[in-house]
């Protein structure tokens, strides 16, 4: 069986705005943009997870420019979303049963405005055939700041890990982004990056790193660029307290010509004196995706791979993803692969992972590995205006193994309908047909007739549609 290269698996949680475009090149790293302009498109990451399974050095100090590298055709095949994403549900081949099994479930709240509002994480319990909730992801607004925090899971409530906090300036054109983790029933930073752009290109980057509260490591990345905006050189620094000075680590240099970039990542021995510890090589197709992208590492060990890109003819949705590497006889040959499927908006709906399986003296074949299901959640029209919080709900307690008690209160009159879905999409309970509604509703849904598992409280208000988890205990 071929050897694998990475783990594919989904940046559900990883929720940077991210800006690159064709003329700033693959190379251009991840730039935060101005939060109360925000429209989270998961998509967007979702194509870069396409791209980016395939970087087995994610830990490096070269990683922002190589990640860029790696995702430029998918995000060249990204697009303006229509509707945000509502789940991902992954399942796992099991071969045993010749059959897929459910792994984990993924569903995203968005508040009235459209933004992304929680992210909540579970996953199915083989053992018990029971969804288990994981970790959620809250999302808080606040002018050009954002605060995202990370719960987990302990088995009776959720307790608080990370939060990560974005601000912009847009007069100093700099955004920063504070880390966390609880510690002690308290946040502990861990720490600050704070980036200055112009012109929609980031000129440099300060990271600090903070241990039990205090600061230990300053580095800095500083980005040079050439006359059509494409980056050419990223400069790699640490900060010395010992002589207040920045001492040189690295360097990222990238040459292009009319259809291929080459980035080379180098480490700075000293004296001017560098030596290069991998290259990465990208060839574009005609319409600037990349179809090629080969990856040689001379330390520690050498080694070379590379992915290949197909897109749907005429579009730039990508339909497979392969890594493959070099075997024994310099023959390229098939690894891991992602086969993607769109609808006719080209919004993903499956992503199958494969193994390639290659047989001596026989043609190899795709074995399934894993399997991402995705649905998606209408927003606000065109016409409507975005107002301050119309409804709100409360469902309680959540997970249960009693009946559930639902309130919902409204400040204006409109149409509610609510009923209860199972993981499958089958709607298990109607707890109330569409009708107008004002003031505050209490709701009971007798759980007692239904198995221990997921399910989705779906609200519809107005022409709107909302989805609240519920985990049933046993």
């Amino acid at each position: 069986m071929a050897r694998a290269f990475y783990t594919c698996s989904i940046v559900l949680f990883t929720l940077t705005a991210v800006s690159v475009s064709a003329q700033n090149c693959l190379f251009y790293p991840v730039v935060a943009q101005t939060l109360t302009e925000q429209q989270v498109d998961l998509r967007n990451l979702l194509y870069t997870d396409l791209a980016a399974q395939a970087h087995p050095h994610g830990n490096s100090q070269y990683q922002p420019a190589q990640q860029a590298c790696i995702t430029q055709g998918a995000q060249n095949a990204t697009k303006s979303a229509d509707d945000p994403l509502g789940t991902v549900n992954r399942e796992r081949w099991e071969d045993a049963t010749q059959s897929w099994r459910p792994d984990e479930l993924t569903e995203f709240i968005y508040d009235e405005m459209d933004r992304l509002d929680e992210a909540n994480k579970s996953r199915w319990s083989v053992g018990n055939q029971i969804w288990l909730p994981v970790s959620k992801n809250k999302y808080l607004y606040n002018g050009a700041t954002r605060e995202i925090v990370t719960s987990a899971w302990n088995g009776t409530t959720f307790i608080n890990t990370q939060r990560e906090i974005t601000s912009r300036d847009t007069v100093a054109n700099s955004t920063t982004v504070r880390s966390e983790d609880w510690v002690a029933n308290a946040w502990q930073v861990t720490s600050v990056t704070t980036s200055i752009d112009e012109d929609d290109l980031l000129q440099e980057a300060q990271t600090t790193l903070f241990q039990f509260g205090s600061p230990v490591a300053t580095t800095r990345l500083s980005a040079s660029y050439d006359e059509l905006n494409r980056n050419t050189r990223w400069l790699f620094e640490d900060f010395n307290e010992n002589t207040s000075q920045w001492d040189t680590t690295g360097q990222q240099i990238t040459i292009y010509t009319d259809s291929s970039a080459t980035l080379l990542a180098q480490a700075y021995l000293g004296i001017n004196q560098w030596e290069t510890v991998f290259t990465l090589t990208s060839q574009f197709n005609d319409r600037g995706l990349v179809e090629i992208l080969t990856r040689e590492f001379f330390q520690p060990f050498p080694s070379i791979n590379r992915t290949v890109f197909a897109y749907e003819a005429g579009h730039n949705n990508p339909i497979s993803i392969i890594n493959q590497f070099l075997d024994l006889v310099n023959v390229w040959t098939n690894d891991e692969g992602d086969f993607i499927t769109h609808d006719a908006d080209g919004d993903i709906l499956v992503r199958l992972n494969q193994l390639y399986n290659q047989v001596p003296g026989s043609a190899g074949t795709w074995l399934n590995i894993k399997r991402d299901t995705f649905t998606y959640e209408p927003t606000t029209t065109a016409t409507e205006t975005a107002t301050p919080m119309e409804f709100a709900v409360d469902i309680f307690p959540n997970p249960a193994n009693t009946p559930i008690t639902i309130n919902l209160s409204t400040t204006e009159p409109a149409s509610v309908e609510i009923a209860v879905f199972d993981i499958l999409g089958r709607q298990v309970a109607a707890l109330r047909e569409a009708a107008p509604l004002t003031g505050a509703m209490h709701l009971n849904w007798d759980t007692s007739a239904h198995p221990a598992g997921l399910y989705f409280v779906r609200l519809r208000f107005k022409d709107r549609v909302h989805s609240y988890p519920v985990t049933l205990l046993p």
